[in-house]
């Protein structure tokens, strides 16, 4: 119970952390760089929810499914292929499988192995191991220019100018194409937005820095519902 008591906090400090965290977020956008602090909040805020993952991990070691058995030094797994998967809770939880196979299929369901669906773990792993380091991980400004048309009748369809080029005669939702813009003129019922996306990315992780914040804190809280729920 102490424990659930503890992840029970960290969630509640997690949400708050990450609302006051999207504030200084958007502001760190509109000023085109990190303010330090941010970053450590960031750091701090990937650290507590692999903390939770850390006292899962425990829940599942001293059940009556493992007791105890196996390798002194465990993590909650986060592997990058079966044969791993298969040989590390062995080692870490041996008799799960046995023992307790519906925990045990729903822990291999999370890896990331398993699609694209779960790359947020792994990209979370990540951010996670490289935060470790001396320096905090990176995260580059990224910037990307998208067309967005919609009409009247609930058509909408969007692209990135930089992979497309139109010729003449060319026409979206009845809006003619301007060949030399590359962009369609609007009309009565047609609307065109040029949409400027402004975001910050981890060095090496291709996504959002702060959608995979969001992500993580919703997804872990699942986690965390279903590991006890199967305990």
């Amino acid at each position: 119970m102490a424990r659930l008591e503890n992840i029970k906090a960290i969630f509640q400090k997690a949400e708050n952390q990450i609302k006051h965290i999207e504030s200084q977020y958007n502001d760190s956008l509109n000023e085109k760089t990190i303010n330090p602090e941010l970053k450590i909040e960031i750091k701090n805020f990937f650290e507590n929810l692999r903390s939770i993952l850390d006292y899962l991990a425990h829940e599942i070691k001293e059940s009556k499914y493992v007791n105890n058995a196996g390798s002194p030094r465990f993590y909650f797994p986060i592997l990058d292929n079966l044969t791993n998967f298969e040989s590390n809770m062995k080692n870490w939880f041996p008799q799960l499988k046995i023992n307790n196979n519906d925990l045990y299929e729903y822990l291999k369901s999370l890896q990331p192995f398993n699609g694209s669906d779960n790359i947020w773990i792994k990209n979370f792993n990540t951010v996670n191991n490289d935060n470790k380091h001396d320096n905090l991980i990176e995260q580059t400004r990224e910037e990307q220019e998208r067309i967005h048309v919609s009409n009247n009748q609930g058509g909408e369809v969007s692209w990135s100018p930089s992979m497309v080029r139109f010729g003449s005669g060319v026409k979206i939702f009845g809006a003619q194409i301007n060949t030399s813009t590359q962009m369609p003129v609007s009309n009565s019922s047609t609307v065109v937005k040029r949409i400027l996306w402004i975001d910050f990315q981890f060095s090496g992780v291709n996504t959002s820095a702060l959608a995979l914040m969001k992500k993580s804190l919703k997804e872990i809280h699942i986690i965390s519902e279903q590991v006890y729920k199967k305990l």
